[in-house]
């Protein structure tokens, strides 16, 4: 069974995760995607390949598209009734922008899928569409790990969704694995110290 660890954010738990991924199994393969990732994999000698998209950015078109799927019709520039709050303001057009990756996400998760792999293990990074979309999306079992804080409002409006597409999370401390059991997600405590 091949497992594949793609990098889009670091933790020490994440890297103790690699390291031991690695040494157990040879049939490993860690990718990452951005520039710093690859860095820091490079000074921990974690052998890594850099999957970097071919997609050339031009913000003209992206913000067209950006609003063809989201600033669609007229219902964006009513203000709520009987105020002077537009729609608009309150719709998170910010937060729609932010994971509207273009085409630079499409081309990373078809490279990711054209390699040979069983399993995933990846980061619970809210700041990247890649992880969420190969648990989503790819049929295969794929493993979250803690690499920033779950007690935010960002993550707690997730987790009480039950959306959540990993097969698990992998967290480092009895405290998280508490917080996210209260929302039925599947949590495996990795204790290295034992």
């Amino acid at each position: 069974m091949t497992t594949l660890i793609a990098c889009t954010a670091l933790s020490p738990l994440f890297v103790r995760i690699i390291v031991n991924e690695l040494m157990r199994d040879s049939n490993t393969l860690v990718v990452d995607t951005t520039d710093q990732v690859h860095a820091e994999l490079e000074r921990l000698n974690i052998p890594s390949i850099h999957l970097a998209p071919n997609v050339k950015f031009d913000w003209a078109e992206r913000d067209e598209s950006f609003r063809e799927l989201f600033m669609r019709g007229p219902q964006l520039q009513q203000d709520f009734p009987d105020t002077h709050l537009p729609v608009w303001k309150v719709t998170a057009l910010d937060r729609f922008s932010f994971w509207f990756t273009y085409r630079d996400s499409a081309e990373l998760y078809d490279m990711i899928m054209a390699l040979n792999w069983d399993r995933a293990i990846v980061p619970a990074d809210l700041n990247s569409d890649l992880a969420w979309t190969l648990a989503r999306y790819s049929g295969r079992p794929v493993w979250a790990v803690k690499t920033g804080g779950f007690r935010n409002r960002e993550w707690f409006d997730l987790l009480s969704t039950g959306n959540i597409p990993f097969s698990g999370i992998y967290v480092g401390n009895d405290s998280d694995m508490k917080f996210l059991s209260n929302f039925g997600t599947t949590i495996k405590l990795l204790d290295f110290d034992k």
